[in-house]
């Protein structure tokens, strides 16, 4: 047996030994760990910035990336059959607003360049959005690093065909009632003369004449069927009945059509016609134009005409449906967001439409960090990006076109 002293000293140190084993970390030791925890912590955070810096900025030039893409998507269809029919001013010095002029009322087409000027065009640049000619750039001021000059704006105007698939069976001069295509005799210059009205007889039966009224756009959707109101003081001035065949350079605009039949001079019924009639100052070189070049079976192109501009960071699309004098005649759709940058160049020697777009993302960037300009933004008058817009990542991109017309 343990005698009495020995058993409390033996009690005294087990409870020593247990109060040591239950007592708190040391203060040299709380710091050591604080000291591990915050280099851990710093690491994670400092990784964890990193990853988000890197997905905002991957987000940022996405977005960006969709909006040039879907842009070029777009218009490419538009853009490739711009001029498709129509004259593009190289037949003749200004032939293309000649082509689609009256004295009282023109389309927009019709102030798309002017009688013995060089420019304009189904492709036509505009230094502001007035709907007057002196907005509308006139002389080829932008120098390509060959020394050559090409025309240059923030606004681009163009003017396309767009096919319907109806066809033409054969066409008819009215004041001559003879037939223009196919053609059994020759005819000489004076048979067929600016302002000379011409009827198409459609292929099939009354439902094309439908079909070309509820046409709708194979671009954006939009109704663009021809719109008839059969009114002489309207005569050549809306956009929405003018019409053009591929192996034709000259635009016609539809004065009526009918569907239950209409008689040529010989007696012959000619079901489901479209009466047509050049323009004034249309330029037909010969009568070569509609008996050897034009055949059966050409499809009927509605003409479409537009302008593209930026708003505010939005890329605009604005048809002229039916006019351009009143802001009710237009129809605007945005094409895209975020864009803070466009300018367009036209080389009309070679037939070259280039289209400079910048858009950004969504994010600012961090306090006190600005976006330097590209260097592949084009250093041209009028197609600065605002400094503001650098606060934001910008994506710059560059699409050329070969204007075949």
């Amino acid at each position: 047996m343990i005698p009495g002293p020995l058993m409390k000293i033996a009690n005294m140190y087990n409870k020593t030994a247990r109060k040591r084993a239950a007592r708190a970390f040391s203060l040299v030791e709380i710091l050591v760990g604080l000291l591990i925890v915050s280099i851990v912590g710093a690491v994670i955070v400092q990784t964890l910035w990193l990853i988000m810096s890197v997905f905002s900025q991957t987000e940022d030039y996405t977005i960006a990336h969709q909006e040039i893409e879907q842009t070029f998507f777009r218009l490419g269809g538009q853009i490739t059959n711009a001029g498709l029919g129509m004259p593009n001013n190289k037949m003749g010095v200004g032939s293309f607003a000649s082509a689609f002029h009256h004295l009282t009322s023109p389309p927009i087409m019709g102030i798309m360049g002017d009688f013995n000027e060089t420019w304009g065009g189904p492709i036509t640049l505009a230094n502001t959005l007035s709907l007057d000619q002196t907005a509308f750039v006139k002389t080829a001021d932008v120098t390509l690093p060959d020394g050559r000059k090409i025309y240059g704006g923030p606004v681009l105007y163009y003017a396309w065909s767009v096919p319907t698939g109806v066809h033409i069976r054969r066409a008819f001069d009215i004041a001559g009632n003879r037939d223009l295509a196919p053609i059994s005799e020759a005819l000489s210059d004076s048979d067929v003369k600016s302002g000379t009205q011409v009827r198409f007889s459609l292929l099939h039966d009354a439902s094309d004449i439908t079909h070309l009224e509820q046409f709708r756009s194979p671009y954006d959707g939009r109704q663009i069927g021809l719109s008839m109101n059969n009114t002489t003081n309207n005569a050549l001035a809306s956009t929405r009945r003018w019409i053009t065949f591929p192996t034709l350079r000259v635009p016609f605009w539809v004065s009526g059509w009918n569907n239950a039949g209409t008689k040529k001079g010989n007696g012959e019924n000619e079901p489901n016609t479209l009466t047509t009639a050049m323009a004034p100052g249309a330029e037909i070189l010969s009568a070569d134009m509609f008996t050897r070049v034009f055949a059966n079976y050409e499809e009927v192109h509605l003409v479409q005409a537009c302008r593209l501009y930026l708003d505010h960071g939005t890329l605009v699309q604005e048809f002229f449906d039916t006019g351009y004098a009143n802001a009710s005649d237009r129809v605007k759709v945005d094409v895209a967001q975020g864009i803070v940058g466009l300018y367009f160049t036209f080389d009309a020697e070679r037939r070259l439409l280039t289209m400079h777009i910048a858009a950004r993302g969504n994010d600012p960037m961090p306090v006190g960090k600005k976006a330097s300009i590209p260097l592949a933004w084009p250093n041209y008058p009028g197609a600065a990006i605002a400094s503001a817009d650098l606060h934001y990542r910008v994506l710059t991109s560059t699409m050329t076109w070969r204007i075949r017309n």
